[in-house]
């Protein structure tokens, strides 16, 4: 299933500095940029190469017309993040903390003076602002020439493709969940927090059961961002990444996936939304292997 999101989060891009402000309005003090790649605790597990079904065949329940099903080759392994980034990977890169669900409430290990949920998804921000962490990751590990695309020399931070998202989450199954096509809350709440579990927030990074490429949160916690631009027909072929934005109601349309906390049953998905857009947001990394 694909949706729209308009202007439920329409903030505008603010680039990384070394301070940041906690959603209450209170001013963190102190320079927090300074980190080393190995102090973010990064866990990737290596995806293989090979050829699926991308998309949903046109008798399946809930399926949008933009789904229809394309041919698709992977063909190289590559790694992917076995969670999504979490607030503090991101505010340890960034020194920002723009993230919704950061309050005492909303986490048992509350980091009082970063004003951050640690071990909760980073939320809360846009496309642009994920490919800016990703560079400066980049950066800080000195590795150059990253383009963000599957031909990245081996070792480059990036986001996925919408391809390889979905041949990661897919797992080799075919099914409408890699679990299986059942969509009973009791068996899709083992692996997601969605809107029947969510309590109306996100939750650690590691909650729930992995699917069998040992990655969390596929579905449910906070939506992903990908590398693609959004149109209507899925691109196929061989590691597909599709660059032209078709979009109705901003010059660039970014695709997510995965569904959020707040996201019903059948929308555990899709979704295209402005690059700027911040809300659900998050990266999930990829990097050439």
């Amino acid at each position: 299933m694909r949706a729209v999101f308009l202007g439920l989060f329409c903030l505008g891009f603010l680039g990384p500095m070394a301070w940041g402000h906690h959603p209450e309005g209170e001013p963190l003090t102190g320079d927090f940029k300074s980190f080393k790649i190995e102090d973010l605790g990064f866990s990737f597990q290596e995806i293989p190469a090979g050829s699926f079904t991308m998309g949903s065949p046109a008798d399946e329940k809930d399926r949008d017309e933009d789904e229809e099903q394309v041919e698709v080759t992977i063909s190289k392994p590559f790694e992917m993040m076995a969670t999504e980034v979490t607030q503090e990977q991101y505010f340890l890169v960034t020194g920002e903390a723009p993230f919704h669900f950061s309050k005492p409430k909303d986490c048992e290990n509350w980091d009082k003076v970063r004003k951050i949920c640690p071990n909760h998804p980073a939320e809360n921000v846009s496309w642009y602002e994920a490919k800016e962490f990703i560079k400066e990751l980049n950066a800080s590990a000195g590795i150059m020439d990253c383009k963000g695309i599957p031909e990245d020399p081996r070792g480059c931070y990036r986001l996925p493709t919408e391809a390889e998202w979905e041949w990661a989450a897919r797992a080799g199954t075919k099914t409408a969940y890699f679990h299986g096509d059942d969509p009973d809350p009791a068996q899709l709440g083992r692996y997601a927090v969605y809107n029947d579990n969510s309590g109306g927030g996100t939750h650690e990074v590691t909650t729930g059961w992995h699917n069998p490429n040992k990655l969390h949160g596929i579905y449910g916690n906070v939506w992903e961002w990908v590398e693609d631009s959004y149109k209507v027909k899925l691109a196929g072929g061989e590691d597909p990444l599709n660059r032209e934005s078709e979009c109705r109601f901003s010059e660039e349309c970014r695709v997510l996936r995965g569904g959020s906390w707040a996201s019903v049953r059948r929308a555990c998905s899709r979704l295209i939304a402005s690059g700027s857009i911040l809300g659900a947001g998050t990266p999930m990394l990829g990097s050439a292997s």
